[in-house]
């Protein structure tokens, strides 16, 4: 009785372990492997590819967001399909994304037809990567990859995904609002510049006066017609009213894009993609 008690309280106790660490894994959604670079194309050496995980590591577990790489050959991930092939890779496997809401990003390269999507999931994600920030990652990467610098193109991505996050964990997320250029102007620059403006300005009304001074206010307008070129019956002034017509234009969609923020599809990814 005592020997089948023991045996009921072990299977129990190995159930709870499973359990829990079934649950663990599902809260963080992270390899317990610590890989975050999954090279099925083979487009980089084994250092290369040590390197450049360790930095995704790095950066993954410091702002608890995932940062991811997926290079590979499959024909399904073509110009016309790479955007949903990434995100049905992102949702399938346990590996991408941090904590229960997976939080990441991930870039996928695609060698059949030379496609790429970079996409965001999750609150942190897309906050973290905007349509903006997209734009000018891609813009890092891009360059080496044209030129079949697969590890220089990685380390460019990773290194600007650590930029952005760590403006997004100051609360200033990569944006058309703040990629501004600040400059160093102190309150008594513009007061030197009000006092110029001054000094040209009555400069400029002292000339304008020294003019009018002899000027005579004329009755009719036949005084500004050179004579004998005009023959005026009748001396009649009339002063007559314009209508202009004012219409508000709209802004395009390519400019409430620049508006900032991330759009989101109903999937809950933001991303963009093309040829490289």
């Amino acid at each position: 009785m005592k020997k089948n008690f023991l045996s009921k309280l072990f299977a129990l106790t190995i159930a709870v372990l499973l359990a829990a660490n079934f649950a663990g894994l599902k809260a963080f959604a992270v390899n317990d492997y610590g890989q975050y670079i999954f090279d099925d194309a083979g487009m980089l050496t084994a250092a290369e590819f040590e390197s450049l995980n360790s930095y995704a590591k790095q950066i993954s577990e410091y702002y608890e967001c995932g940062v991811h790489i997926l290079t590979t050959d499959s024909e399904e991930a073509n110009e016309y399909n790479i955007q949903m092939f990434s995100e049905d890779e992102y949702l399938r496997y346990i590996d991408y994304g941090w904590g229960e809401d997976k939080d990441g990003f991930l870039l996928v390269l695609g060698t059949y037809d030379r496609s790429y999507w970079l996409l965001a999931y999750g609150p942190k994600g897309n906050y973290a990567l905007t349509d903006y920030a997209k734009d000018e990652m891609a813009n890092q990467f891009l360059d080496n990859f044209r030129n079949d610098d697969w590890a220089g193109g990685f380390n460019d991505y990773l290194s600007y995904a650590n930029y952005v996050l760590d403006c997004a964990s100051k609360g200033q997320p990569v944006d058309v609002y703040y990629d501004t250029v600040e400059t160093d102007i102190g309150p008594e620059a513009y007061g030197v510049a009000a006092i110029i403006g001054m000094i040209i300005a009555a400069i400029t009304c002292s000339s304008y006066k020294k003019q009018m001074r002899t000027a005579v206010t004329a009755t009719k307008a036949d005084a500004y017609v050179v004579p004998g070129d005009i023959d005026m019956r009748v001396n009649k002034d009339i002063f007559r009213y314009e209508t202009v017509d004012r219409t508000l234009i709209n802004d395009s969609d390519d400019n409430n894009r620049s508006r900032g923020g991330t759009t989101v599809n109903s999937r809950g990814f933001s991303g963009k993609g093309g040829k490289y």
